[in-house]
């Protein structure tokens, strides 16, 4: 029997205690195992990549300024009869584009801005006996 008021006898339970329930359930959690979303909306399309969802409706209207052709084109949720069906993004394709756009300048110049701190300079007055 344990002793409840004894720390050590309580440690000793609580792990036989978790290996039972581990041996019990242990199959059945396998099944809830998290897996990433393989369909993101755009607000997690917009947390994924760090632009606002505005931007990336900018990107795929064809006929703006910001039009990226490379950028992932949606695909439709819904049974796609409507023009307000559902629409969502394959994570494989947003993470590609991701993958796909080029480092080097955006690095060189936010190590730049760090290297190079635009502080003002502060002088000290001299203070003169006259």
């Amino acid at each position: 029997m344990y002793d409840v008021s004894d720390p050590c006898s309580t440690q000793v339970l609580s792990g036989v205690i978790a290996q039972a329930v581990r041996e019990a359930i242990g199959d059945s959690l396998k099944k809830w195992d998290v897996q990433p979303r393989l369909v993101l909306r755009i607000d997690e399309v917009a947390a994924q990549i760090g632009l606002s969802p505005s931007t990336i409706r900018n990107l795929l209207d064809s006929e703006g300024q910001w039009f990226d052709p490379e950028f992932p084109k949606p695909i439709r949720l819904g049974n796609g009869a409507g023009v307000r069906s559902a629409i969502g993004w394959r994570r494989a394709d947003i993470l590609g584009w991701v993958d796909s756009r080029p480092t080097h300048e955006i690095s060189h110049q936010v190590s730049k801005k760090i290297s190079e701190p635009n502080i003002p300079s502060i002088r000290r007055k001299s203070i003169s006996n006259n």
